[in-house]
């Protein structure tokens, strides 16, 4: 295994990155990177950045922070990155002998030829994210074909940045972590309809409940069967679904500006799309598979929320949870010849890539947030969750990554 470090300089809303062009046989030739390079003998990672940073840059690290461990497989090359940032330099820039330095607004570092997994970290380094491990698999055509992320503050349930910012939320979405149920479901199963036992599944909900604030009588959970059918949701639907049977079926979207009642989506691949107006107080939650995204549940929830609560889209602040990448999804043409009825041909070359036999490889995130955007969602408004459930199946529930044995997870959004 190669043992490299890697470091992005800041300031004033910069990074500085090295267009890596002078040297022959570089694996990275063409490509936009941080600073750094490969361990000596006896060098510490920290040794190994100090020397690198200041032999491409001139730059002398004073101080720096110790962001992520990057593991990256690329055809038989592993090569274990250790990943830094750094505000506190000083020097003179010099010209680098093995690519073109500039300075960077961090706004456009991801519109840059840069390795595909790449963008991730960098969404990270950019969001301040707290320290991380994230494998990254290649094949031989530079695709990405699996990402494995794990976060230092890795706990039961996760939460999301955009929406921690607004102070009447309780946003959450579960792990496998924490529950009571075994063998396949285990630990936490949020699914009522996958087999396991139903006391377990209600046990599972009242300790999920707990821990992030809601009582499972206040949370109502979507009756979903991959429509684009959405529904306000008010007092008289609290409990359902959870704690007393429903009045309603075939809702994968449900709506409310309500205090005290906790929508409830359930999940293992498809997508879940948290949707928050903080100027009516409103919030809406969907379950977007690959029918529910190519019929654009994702515009019906933002209708509805605009009928019902006087929405403005450039004020709605969003988020797209975990759910299976692109290096996972594969469809078969007729699912891709949906698509291409459903989204432009530039669209579809970013959400559609092609396969052997006539497959496709279908980016599920990447689609909703084309969706969003369409609906006049600021791109800065929206979260765009790194996390591939198939890939990270040991820890997130995945109908594909377990070949349909498996529990549930559930999307929960709640005004205070």
């Amino acid at each position: 295994m190669i043992n490299t470090v890697l470091c992005y300089l800041e300031k004033d809303g910069k990074y500085l990155m090295l267009h890596r062009t002078k040297k022959e046989g570089d694996i990275n030739r063409d490509k936009w990177i941080g600073v750094g390079g490969k361990l000596e003998e006896g060098e510490s990672p920290e040794q190994c950045l100090v020397r690198e940073v200041y032999e491409e840059t001139g730059y002398q690290l004073v101080s720096w922070s110790f962001r992520g461990l990057i593991t990256f497989v690329y055809g038989d090359i592993t090569e274990q990155m250790y990943l830094f940032s750094s505000t506190d330099f000083f020097g003179e820039e010099k010209i680098c002998d093995e690519g073109d330095l500039e300075w960077v607004p961090k706004e456009d570092i991801l519109n840059l030829p840069i390795w595909e997994g790449d963008r991730i970290f960098l969404r990270r380094l950019r969001d301040h994210s707290p320290f991380f491990s994230l494998a990254l698999h290649y094949d031989r055509d530079e695709r990405l074909t699996k990402r494995i992320l794990h976060e230092e503050s890795d706990k039961d349930y996760l939460t999301f940045r955009k929406l921690n910012t607004i102070p009447w939320l309780v946003n959450a979405f579960s792990t496998r972590r924490g529950g009571v149920s075994e063998g396949r479901y285990a630990r936490m199963n949020l699914s009522f309809t996958v087999g396991d036992d139903p006391d377990r599944v209600f046990s599972n909900f009242r300790i999920i409940g707990e821990k992030i604030g809601v009582r499972t009588e206040d949370m109502v959970l979507a009756h979903q069967t991959h429509t684009t059918n959405v529904m306000p949701v008010g007092k008289a639907h609290r409990g359902m679904g959870i704690v007393k049977d429903r009045s309603f079926c075939d809702i994968d979207a449900i709506m409310t500006a309500e205090s005290g009642l906790c929508l409830v989506t359930s999940h293992a691949d498809c997508a879940p799309l948290y949707f928050a107006d903080p100027v009516n107080h409103a919030i809406a939650l969907a379950h977007s598979g690959w029918k529910g995204t190519a019929g654009n549940i994702c515009k019906n929830t933002v209708d509805g929320m605009q009928n019902n609560y006087g929405t403005d889209p450039k004020d709605l602040i969003a988020v797209i949870g975990p759910a299976i990448g692109a290096e996972c999804y594969e469809i078969g043409p007729e699912v891709a010849d949906i698509f291409r009825s459903s989204y432009s041909r530039s669209e579809c070359e970013a959400i559609l890539r092609p396969k052997d036999k006539g497959k496709y490889d279908l980016d599920l995130p990447g689609a909703n947030f084309i969706n969003m955007i369409n609906c006049g969602i600021l791109p800065e408004n929206i979260e765009v969750s790194d996390i591939c459930t198939c890939c990270c199946h040991d820890w997130m529930h995945s109908h594909r990554g377990s070949g349909g044995k498996r529990g549930g997870m559930a999307a929960f959004l709640m005004i205070r």
